[in-house]
């Protein structure tokens, strides 16, 4: 079927209006075959909420030039747009507005469907361990408290990758997503994960001794991350980082 909707596009486009009004197509041949499979374009609604018919106009956009994956980058430092029916509080207290900027089960379910009729898939990210800003907003002891010397200073860091609770919550959380989005991958960034944090916590510090990683923080990063992959793997989904 995706074949015979690319050559739909490519035939409405050959259409023109002639000077009588008349609707034309002058007679062509084309030989066409994608370069690549993968065919996508990002979208960030974490820094800058985007209404849902921006998105679609987004679609259609892709749509006319035969993309084929919208990779919903949905939530970040910035802002939680993303409507948990699991976890409210994560879009309550960590959207730019809990009614107005959010996206709930139903708005995805309506990018989704105008995505699929168009030959789109919809990826989802939930980039951890880093550029989660606002999961802490609605989300208590889910990120790592930074030190100052021996005193805690009030900030946060990572996702705290030392707690069970955090792989409890983590598991929760990403059955929710393997139901609500459908494609068979879950992008999981993993991306510029900053270490002064951890490396400023007693407890994390004391965890990295009991399983020998040393002074490499790497090897932390690493460990939470196969936690991830493992749990999404559990809800069977593949994945993307």
């Amino acid at each position: 079927a995706l074949p015979i909707l690319r050559g739909l596009e490519t035939f409405s486009q050959l259409i023109y209006e002639d000077e009588f009004g008349a609707l034309r197509i002058n007679q062509s041949e084309i030989k066409d075959f994608p370069r690549f499979a993968h065919r996508g374009i990002l979208i960030d609604t974490s820094r800058h909420y985007i209404p849902l018919p921006t998105i679609f106009q987004n679609l259609d956009a892709m749509a006319f030039n035969k993309f084929n994956v919208l990779h919903w980058h949905i939530v970040d430092d910035q802002s939680f747009p993303y409507q948990s029916i699991t976890f409210p509080d994560l879009s309550d207290k960590g959207s730019f507005h809990q009614y107005t900027h959010v996206y709930t089960t139903v708005d995805v379910r309506l990018v989704i469907e105008y995505a699929r009729f168009r030959g789109i898939r919809v990826v989802p990210e939930f980039d951890t361990p880093g550029h989660t800003e606002s999961w802490g907003k609605g989300q208590e002891a889910l990120l790592t408290p930074c030190y100052k010397g021996d005193k805690l200073d009030g900030t946060f860091g990572p996702i705290n990758p030392t707690l069970n609770t955090t792989y409890e919550f983590m598991t929760k959380f990403f059955k929710e997503i393997s139901i609500v989005f459908p494609d068979a991958y879950i992008h999981l960034g993993g991306d510029e994960v900053d270490f002064t944090c951890w490396k400023s916590n007693p407890d994390v510090k004391r965890f990295m001794e009991e399983h020998s990683f040393g002074s490499d923080y790497s090897k932390l990063e690493s460990f939470y991350i196969q936690k991830i992959l493992d749990i999404v793997s559990s809800v069977h989904k593949g994945y993307m980082i």
